[in-house]
């Protein structure tokens, strides 16, 4: 369901009729580093054509939109216009720099089985993920084998030591960064949204935004490949969820009869569903891939914003990747120690 829908918003927004297109959102606000000037040539110069645009006007042209961008354009400086193409080097180069310093969908999808809301939440405040080659094998195992820190154990071993109440304190405090990068990604995509528009699809609104939310989707197969291959159960409710925390000791898992899914530290070569998970892990890369160029394509054509405009926006969004990645390794450090069941089973001499 949530892919349906992201594929028809997208398909929507892309190519609809430009009569349906949301209208009268362009060309009110701006960025800061040229606003006198968007604003004076708004009122002076190109009053008629923005005009034409907010009343949704076709008596003169047929894209009302684009005969606005193009006199704000011709009545810009070279200076200015070269300011509006730096920008459009960066802004395309965006996807490339989150990939990056961004998450990888298999660690993610191992992340969900324990904690899938809190990895739902880190897809779209990371927008884009790491792109796996096509065709690639997957091994879960070795992402839950790998040696865990001593860094890692020292803090899980103080966290699980301390008051329930504590533990559940501290996986809120996970929480609140995954729902503020979250909150980060989309009201900086919006920001961006509402300032500028797309060269090649004038008309059309919220693209950026379109672009943040896709990232749930290679996600979502993703978690799906991992669940068919080690035969887990379906995502638990929201009641289960905060019932079996992941802010417990292995101790009081084992008790409650908490399953901490020890398949996944084993190979599943001979798995008869891995087909189906190849299949899975295929089309979250293919995911992966039509969100990083789409991303690409549509940040490249944003105008008109400047490149001292630009730069805090992609920082802004590489704050929230990179918030999202550590959040992501801290946890696979503490799901590694649950699975092998004890804190002294790790290696001392590994490396955080």
């Amino acid at each position: 369901m949530p892919t349906t829908f992201l594929s028809t918003f997208l398909s929507v927004a892309l190519w609809a009729p430009v009569a349906s297109a949301i209208r009268g959102e362009k060309f009110t606000l701006w960025f800061p580093t040229h606003e006198y000037h968007w604003l004076e040539v708004a009122t002076q110069n190109c009053s008629l054509q923005i005009s034409d645009y907010h009343e949704d006007n076709r008596e003169r042209t047929t894209s009302p939109c684009a005969a606005a961008l193009d006199c704000l354009l011709e009545n810009s400086s070279e200076s200015i216009k070269s300011n509006l193409a730096g920008s459009q080097v960066l802004l395309g180069l965006t996807p490339s720099i989150l990939a990056y310093v961004g998450s990888d969908m298999a660690e993610l999808a191992v992340l969900a089985t324990q904690r899938p809301y809190l990895a739902l939440l880190m897809s779209i405040g990371a927008p884009t993920q790491q792109i796996r080659q096509l065709l690639s094998s997957v091994d879960v195992a070795e992402i839950i084998n790998k040696p865990s820190s001593r860094a890692a154990r020292m803090y899980f071993g103080w966290l699980w030591n301390l008051p329930l109440v504590f533990q559940r304190l501290a996986a809120a405090a996970v929480y609140a960064l995954a729902i503020g990068a979250m909150i980060n990604s989309i009201q900086g995509a919006i920001y961006l949204d509402a300032r500028t528009v797309v060269g090649f699809r004038c008309n059309a609104v919220y693209l950026v935004l379109v672009w943040v939310l896709l990232g749930i989707t290679p996600t979502i197969f993703a978690i799906g490949a991992i669940r068919q291959r080690h035969g887990l159960p379906n995502l638990a409710s929201f009641a289960q969820f905060v019932e079996y925390a992941d802010a417990r000791t292995p101790q009081e898992d084992k008790e409650d009869g908490l399953t901490l899914v020890p398949s996944l530290a084993e190979s599943t070569d001979e798995s008869s569903g891995k087909w189906i998970s190849d299949l899975l892990f295929l089309l979250a890369s293919l995911a992966a891939l039509v969100q990083f160029v789409y991303g690409t394509a549509i940040l490249s054509a944003l105008t008109p914003i400047s490149f001292m405009d630009a730069l805090p926006v992609v920082m802004r969004f590489a704050v929230s990747n990179v918030v999202c990645r550590a959040i992501l390794l801290l946890e696979l450090e503490g799901i590694r120690i649950r699975v092998h069941g004890s804190l002294r089973l790790m290696d001392d001499n590994a490396k955080f």
